[in-house]
């Protein structure tokens, strides 16, 4: 990927995109939505990943569907880390929250971040 494609994307998806992490071990994802499926294309071609179409009832255009391009795993992370350096603050804090959330997935997988699952209640007497 070249430089200006680069940049291209990283402005597109400071603008119009998003990231966030799954309960699974190691699923990172993010997308960029559009109403043009063009630029997503173009994405997708770079990038790799899947386009959706959908329609958003409650939107300003409920009648025109919105197109997103979502790219996940660890494509995913290894853009969003390229990346990181070039986000705002706003987008920055983001990435850095499911990095971190899929960091620690990925050293403790058995873990459940703090919480007690229901077994492990009723092994210690607590009602599930």
């Amino acid at each position: 990927m070249r430089s200006r494609e680069f940049g291209w994307l990283v402005g597109l998806y400071e603008g119009e995109g998003g990231c966030g992490h799954g309960r699974s071990e190691g699923h990172v994802w993010l997308r960029i939505s559009q109403r043009d499926p063009e630029i997503l294309l173009w994405c997708q071609n770079l990038m790799g990943g899947k386009i959706y179409s959908f329609y958003n009832r409650k939107g300003l255009c409920p009648d025109k569907p919105m197109h997103c391009w979502h790219l996940a795993g660890p494509g995913a992370i290894g853009l969003l880390m390229t990346m990181y350096s070039l986000l705002s603050t706003k987008r920055k804090a983001q990435a850095k929250e499911v990095l971190m959330g899929w960091k620690h997935k990925v050293r403790n997988p058995n873990k459940t971040q703090g919480r007690r699952t229901d077994l492990e209640k009723q092994k210690i007497g607590v009602e599930p």
